[in-house]
């Protein structure tokens, strides 16, 4: 327990890994409809955390309780703003709404998309959020049989 501990260092390689990867998902949602809720989405948002997890890892040596929140928001930051925003953006190219900005309106405005949107959010924020804390603590528990 004798490493330096990089909060800063942390949240800024999260952070820029989190912009990356809702980018691309975003254009995989707006481009093909893929990856938007059920089996799929759940297993893309897994990912994303544990990807956002390793990230902070990284740079911050290890990861406290501050760290573990700062997976988690950012994790669903991530998660729900690719949601969003794809999901917008596909209504769009595929013609069924007039702009991006119709999208977005439908998506918060129509009382079953809300509560469907809602839904696919909250489920794969809960698991990219427990794929984080698995992944840190998974990680750690390597780190430590290393030192003895």
């Amino acid at each position: 327990m004798n490493e330096e501990m990089n909060i800063g260092k942390g949240l800024l390689f999260s952070i820029v890994v989190a912009v990356i990867l809702a980018a691309v998902w975003i254009a995989i949602i707006a481009l093909t409809g893929f990856g938007i809720g059920g089996a799929v989405g759940g297993a893309i948002a897994g990912g994303v955390g544990a990807i956002i997890s390793a990230a902070y890892q990284k740079g911050a040596g290890r990861v406290n309780i501050l760290g573990y929140v700062i997976i988690v928001i950012l994790t669903i930051i991530a998660v729900v703003g690719a949601l969003a925003l794809g999901v917008a953006f596909h209504l769009a190219n595929e013609g069924l709404v007039n702009s991006f900005a119709d999208g977005l309106d439908i998506l918060f405005a129509d009382r079953t998309l809300r509560f469907a949107f809602i839904q696919d959010a909250l489920i794969s924020g809960a698991i990219s959020a427990g794929m984080a804390i698995a992944t840190t603590i998974g990680s750690g528990k390597e780190k430590d049989k290393q030192k003895d």
